[in-house]
């Protein structure tokens, strides 16, 4: 906890732990629950990659799902090829469980599902790729 800069019995400010290193700070509004994930067990082939989420509910119970992000809704979400793809997945993980759509998650999660389903979707996860 020490090299994390914080002392013992501090609360962190990240609320969700990645496996891909880059934490989100949500904020953007009450579709957000707060839910612990991580991407574990990448996949990728020549259509895009594709990830086992580990994630723990409210309740403290563990779930696993797949989803899976193609080169064309990477390419959407970041047309510059700025950030990695987990970076992608894990948005709009972070945007499906805080959404009464996605509860329970899906056994497979397609990353272009969410912009199917939901108006603003585009946006809320831009916004969450930029917190």
């Amino acid at each position: 906890e020490a090299r994390a800069g914080r002392s013992r019995g501090e609360i962190p400010s990240v609320d969700i732990v990645f496996g891909s290193g880059h934490p989100v700070r949500p904020h953007l509004g009450s579709w957000y629950n707060g839910s612990v994930f991580e991407l574990i067990e990448e996949l990728e082939d020549s259509t895009g990659t594709q990830w086992t989420v580990q994630s723990i509910d409210l309740e403290g119970g563990l779930r696993r799902t797949g989803v899976r992000l193609s080169w064309a809704d990477y390419d959407a979400w970041c047309p510059d090829g700025s950030l990695p793809p987990a970076r992608i997945a894990e948005a709009v993980v972070a945007f499906a469980l805080g959404r009464p759509e996605f509860d329970p998650l899906p056994e497979a999660l397609d990353a272009a599902t969410p912009r199917r389903r939901i108006e603003g979707a585009d946006r809320m996860i831009a916004d969450l790729l930029r917190s």
